[in-house]
Order: structure tokens, then sequence, then C-alpha cells
């Protein structure tokens, strides 16, 4: 028998400890298809079945169970590795670096005071991008991200925490302008999420008259009636001066992700917890 990725041995182990298919799924942060997936490749590296579907559930075979003890002592052994390399970590010291919207970096200013109350001894980097920075070669430990059908990669684990509608905002004198005569603020970079801005103008009518790349310098620039733009409902301080001109539409879910290896760290879990906590809230507060 050879196995060619022994990270696969996580999929098994977590099957065998949640009972369900969907159970694991939800475990690892994947969906159920890649669980399968990955589970059936291990089949066929070991030339075995290694679980049983059944009524409600799954249940590993004598051969599975051998490996998910061989799983749980790699596990443990990763763990005491990890908490060797970061030094147990006891006071929650050392940088994080968290990428997320800009929105949410310009809105977020109480969140990261919060954060520096609670956890003073944590160095928080972050780095405000509507791109998904790439959490595998470290430009990034967690990042925030607001997707439509986000497929969250094999490499990376997360949760999903509710959803963003967005609308188009401007400055109340807009309001009396028709709207095959109104001005639009664009962005250089249109490619990826921010194609819903056009989406809307083609919509509503009106033509481009400022494209810019900076978010602070597009809601300035609305809030003195240069033109109107298209922003998330559920950031106000960056929306402040500005009236909602129509009615929410579903964007997309938010998610926080971060890889496996790292959400062992006690700092990242607690950087993990805090967020998911901020963005919870915020889903709650903005629903509907």
């Amino acid at each position: 028998m050879q196995l060619e990725n022994w990270n696969d041995l996580r999929y098994l182990l977590a099957l065998h400890r949640k009972g369900t298919l969907t159970g694991a799924a939800a475990e690892l942060g994947v969906d159920q298809t890649t669980v399968t997936r990955r589970l059936r490749a291990l089949e066929t590296a070991t030339g075995s079945e290694l679980y049983e579907k059944r009524r409600g559930g799954a249940v590993v075979t004598r051969l599975g169970l051998q490996m998910v003890t061989t799983a749980e002592s790699l596990e443990r052994e990763m763990l005491e590795l990890e908490t060797r390399i970061l030094g147990g970590e006891p006071h929650l010291e050392g940088p994080v670096r968290i990428t997320m919207p800009q929105a949410y970096a310009t809105d977020f200013t109480d969140e990261f005071a919060e954060f520096a109350r609670v956890f003073p001894g944590i160095e928080l980097e972050v780095v405000g991008s509507d791109r998904l920075r790439s959490l595998t070669k470290r430009e990034a430990d967690i990042a925030l991200r607001i997707a439509t059908k986000l497929k969250v990669p094999e490499h990376l684990v997360g949760r999903k925490v509710g959803s963003c509608s967005v609308a188009v905002f401007g400055a109340p004198r807009l309001l009396e302008v028709p709207w095959e005569q109104c001005p639009w603020l664009g962005w250089l970079d249109p490619e990826g999420e921010w194609s819903i801005n056009e989406t809307f103008r083609a919509r509503y009518g009106g033509r481009y008259v400022l494209r810019l790349n900076n978010l602070w310098a597009m809601t300035e620039a609305a809030r003195a009636g240069v033109g109107v733009m298209v922003h998330g409902c559920d950031t106000p301080r960056v929306t402040q001066g500005l009236v909602q001109m129509t009615e929410p539409e579903y964007f997309g879910d938010t998610w926080i992700l971060t890889h496996p290896e790292l959400r062992r760290s006690p700092r990242i879990r607690a950087t993990l917890d805090f967020w998911y906590e901020v963005l919870e809230r915020r889903a709650k507060a903005f629903a509907g």
C-alpha cells in the first residue's frame, strides 16, 4: 500500500468522529463531494473499503479503524510540533495578518479597538483588499471574503457567516436626477465581484463620470455629489452621509477562511473566533 497524500487520512478521521459524510464535511469546512472524493482516493490507494454506508450515517471498517488510529497519532504529533514551534503561546502574543474587503477595513474601527483591548499581545495586520490573498503562500493568516458560490479550496477550512446585500448610494441632491442622466462612479479594475457595479448601471441607466481604485476616494466623491456608487448595506460608517437609492439586493455570502494547520495556533484560533462573532453580529443586525 502506498499513500500519495497522507492528508487524506484526516477525511477518514473526521468521518469516524462524526459518523456521517455531511458531518465530516462540516468538521473540515469543505463540501460533501470533496469528502467522498478524498475517501475514494484513499480506498483506491489501500485497495480496500474503508467505510460502509448505514442508515443515518457511515461506519468505518476494521482496516479503516486501524488507519484512524494512525491518523489520531499523527494528529497528536502535529499538534505537539505546532505547539513547540509556536512556543505554546500562553499569552497570545505575536502577529496575525488578516485580509478583508476594503469596506470592512474602513468600517471596522470599533472592532479593531475592541480586539486590541481583548488581545493586547496580538499585533493585528490588516490588508484591505477585495481580492483573496493567498493563504497557502502565507500572504495572510485569515481571510474574510464575500463571494457568490465560493467553493472553499480543499487546502483551506472556513465557515460561512451570513450574507451581504448591496444597493446604490448617492448624495441626497442626486435623488432628483433622473436615472438616465445619473452620473456613476466606477472601479478602474471592474473584474470579479465588483462587476456588479456595471450590472446596476446597465439596469438603471446613466453614464460613468469617474473611475477610481480606492474605496475611500470613491465614497468621498459620492458624498461630494460627483456620482452614485454601488456598495454594501452592512457598513454604515462607509456610507455615512449618503442615501440608499435602491432596495437591497443579495450580493454574496460572507466567509472566514484559514489554513487548517494555522487554526490550531492559539492566537489564530482566538482571532478566528473573535472575527466570527463580529461577522455574526453584523449578519444579525443587517438581516433583511
